[in-house]
């Protein structure tokens, strides 16, 4: 059995919500397999693209170095059980590197 990544079970719960709440039931019980992986694909996109630009980033042979260390970092904050808003606070706090 395949494990759930934190992003994924945030995902769930808020899937399972919704239904719960009668939020566009029908909606997600149809497509939930199409939502979550739409939603995690959104959540690594915009979180690769503000920790490329995060790190002054500018160049598209750079891009794929700094988003995979993007990630990287992400997914040790994720580990950590943090949240989306403390993921992001702890990405602005980190130390801009300025480049030449």
């Amino acid at each position: 059995m395949k494990r759930k990544n934190p992003l994924e079970k945030a995902i769930q719960s808020v899937i399972d919500d919704c239904i719960e709440n009668d939020i566009l039931k029908e909606f997600f019980e149809k497509n939930r397999p199409e939502v979550i992986d739409m939603m995690k694909e959104e959540f690594y996109r915009d979180i690769a693209l503000k920790a490329a630009s995060e790190n002054g980033i500018r160049y598209v042979e750079g891009m794929e170095k700094g988003i995979e260390k993007g990630l990287n970092y992400v997914f040790k904050l994720m580990e950590q059980g943090l949240s989306f808003e403390e993921i992001e606070k702890e990405i602005e706090k980190k130390p801009k590197k300025k480049h030449r």
